[in-house]
Formats: C-alpha cells, sequence, structure tokens
C-alpha cells in the first residue's frame, strides 16, 4: 500500500483482484488507512449488493478502487473507467510455499 498511499493523482481507478477474500480484507483496510474509497464484491454479497458496487465504482468519482474476489469477478464484468489492475495469486503464507 505504500505505491497506493503516495499515488499523486488519487483519481486514477484501479481494479484489485484475489483468490482471497481475506487478503481483501488486508488491502481494504490499508486503503481507508490512507484515505482511499473503495468498493468491494464477493460472493458473500447479495446480486443487489453486487450490482449497487460496480455502479458506485463506474459512477462515482471519490471511489477510486474496486476490491474483487476471483471467484465472484473474474467473468462478465465490463469496467471500463479502471485505469490500472493488480492481481494477487501468489501464496499468501510463506509456510505454505514449502
Amino acid at each position: 500500500m505504500t505505491t497506493a498511499s503516495q499515488a499523486k493523482d488519487r483519481t486514477t481507478k484501479s481494479v484489485v483482484f484475489s483468490q482471497w477474500t481475506s487478503f481483501l480484507d488486508v488491502v481494504g483496510k490499508a486503503l481507508r488507512k490512507a484515505g482511499f474509497h473503495h468498493v468491494r464484491l464477493d460472493g458473500k454479497m447479495q446480486r443487489k449488493k453486487r450490482d449497487e458496487a460496480i455502479a458506485s465504482f463506474q459512477r462515482d468519482p471519490e471511489i477510486t478502487v474496486f476490491l474483487i474476489s476471483l471467484k465472484c469477478g473474474s467473468l462478465g464484468l465490463n469496467l471500463t473507467v479502471g485505469y490500472h489492475e493488480y492481481a494477487n495469486f501468489g501464496i499468501l503464507h510463506e509456510g505454505a510455499s514449502t
């Protein structure tokens, strides 16, 4: 999050994908601490809330980051306002890779 907190243009929209919702929790907390407004899309959300999150990211200039779980948002999304994309596919815990 150091890069995000040092960003000069705080209006550029970014999308963060991860297969772990716990990773999205950590990123969301860091974003809030750094003063970024964000929305989230994951499988625990009801359809109406998912649609609201997508619409908010597309329309609200204050919301600059969209956190998306891979299972929920890897297909069928048209996020034309997202400029940067970040994906976390690696091992979340060091001990799991040995």
